[in-house]
């Protein structure tokens, strides 16, 4: 039975970056919301292929979806219940789109 705090955010990258691969899957661990520009962290895999964690523009992330987070990922960062992170998806996806 799985704890109800074991949730997180998931996204895809959809633009080149400059670390991370095109269409990686890349898991949310914290937003910065200032200077008017949405950033957020991620753990994904460069284009090296290594795990790596970087700071990304909100534009460049799409399919934004709430998501079970595996244990290397949990302890890197607050996991929340499974309603908590689909809120915060949804609330992603508007932020994305604007």
């Amino acid at each position: 039975m799985q704890s109800t705090a074991e949730y997180g955010i998931k996204c895809n990258v959809i633009h080149s970056h400059r670390f991370l691969r095109l269409n990686a899957a890349c898991w949310v661990l914290r937003f910065n919301t200032g200077d008017g520009s949405m950033r957020v962290e991620v753990i994904g895999l460069s284009i090296g292929g290594r795990e790596i964690r970087t700071w990304i523009a909100l534009k460049q992330l799409g399919r934004f979806r709430a998501a079970w987070m595996p244990e290397h990922v949990r302890s890197q960062c607050v996991a929340v219940s499974k309603d908590e992170a689909v809120r915060l998806a949804d609330a992603l996806i508007s932020q994305s789109s604007t």
